[in-house]
This record gives C-alpha cells, structure tokens and sequence, in this order.
C-alpha cells in the first residue's frame, strides 16, 4: 500500500520483536501493544485492516470498537478470519486448520460478526474468498494426517504429492469454485462506518 506513494501506513503489533522487525527491515511506523491501547487520533484511518487477527484476540470486541473509533466516517475495514462456512470444515472435521486450538480464541460466524460490527456503526458490505484456498486445503491436509496417523513413512511423500504442480493444476478448479462461491477456508469482509 505504502508503495504505491498514495497511502500512508501505521502498524500496531503487540509482539515487540515482530514490531521492531517491521520497523527495521520494512521501515513502517509500527506501534507496540494492541489497538486499543495505541494512542492516535480519532477518526484519522481512512482503511483499516486486521488480517486473521480477530480470531487470536482474548477481547475481539474492544478491538473492534477501537477501529471504530479510529475510522473515519465512511472508512473502510477489511478483515480476513476462518470460514465456519468452508466445505474445508465439513470435510475434514476437528482437523480443519480453521479451528487451530489454543491459537484461535474466538469462532465469528458470518451474521454474528455482522451484528457485531452494526452495533459499533459498522455495516458489512460484501464476503469475498479472495487468496489462500490452496494453501489453507494443504495446511487442514497436514492436520489431518499427522494428528490422525502421527507422522508416519507416508505422511510426507502424500503432502509433498499435493504440494506438486500437476496435483495442485488437477485441483484448481475446484479450489476457483470454492474461492468464487465463498467456500473457501479464509474469507475477507468489507465493513464500512456509517457516515452519522
């Protein structure tokens, strides 16, 4: 974003390593502690984003509250958290990587988390599958075998076999089918804080 020249860009990261890492190879403006906590201005963020955040947080709701607070009436947040709608969950059950216990914290179902933004003047416009349908099938894959068979001999020539490209170009349609109607393991939504 930043470098195209028309965006300015801070950072908030509770992890002081990350931060400083981001400070220092990335050279962005990155504030160490989490959102809520982070002194700027209210109503200066024309976009904010929190991607496959919302689900690690221990109080997601302050967070979101935090953002608005910090958008600008009409602004935009975007944020990306696992599918609880995914053919991914249906299929491979507790060892979909969506679920990823203790890392994920809280599970947003679609209508949920909109409520949830519409309390804090936010209005969901739009779900969208956009990137990592492949990845994500291939990390559930990895779950699924070792927590099901342990790592045995085949464990590894099976995951490499998925990773390959004629298996990866077999799956694509599939995975453009997915992506396309929302099905997908990771999904992005479009919130906008409403103008009053």
């Amino acid at each position: 974003m930043r470098r195209n020249g028309r965006w300015e860009v801070k950072g908030v990261e509770p992890n002081r390593e990350a931060a400083n890492y981001a400070q220092q190879r990335m050279r962005l403006e990155v504030f160490v502690g989490r959102l809520e906590e982070v002194d700027l201005p209210p109503a200066s963020f024309d976009v904010i984003t929190l991607w496959n955040v919302l689900e690690h947080l221990h109080d997601p709701l302050s967070s979101i509250r935090a953002v608005d607070r910090l958008l600008k009436p009409g602004g935009l947040f975007v944020f990306s958290i696992p599918n609880m709608e995914s053919l991914e969950v249906r299929a491979f059950g507790h060892h979909w990587v969506g679920w990823e216990l203790p890392r994920h914290l809280y599970f947003f179902p679609r209508p949920v988390l909109a409520s949830i933004l519409a309390s804090t003047h936010m209005t969901v416009l739009r779900w969208d599958c956009l990137v990592g349908a492949y990845p994500s099938f291939l990390l559930t894959l990895r779950f699924a075998l070792q927590q099901g068979q342990g790592s045995t001999w085949w464990t590894r020539p099976l995951l490499a076999l998925a990773r390959s490209l004629p298996v990866r170009a077999l799956l694509t349609p599939l995975f453009y089918f997915l992506t396309r109607t929302n099905r997908a393991s990771l999904i992005t939504g479009f919130a906008r804080k409403d103008l009053a």
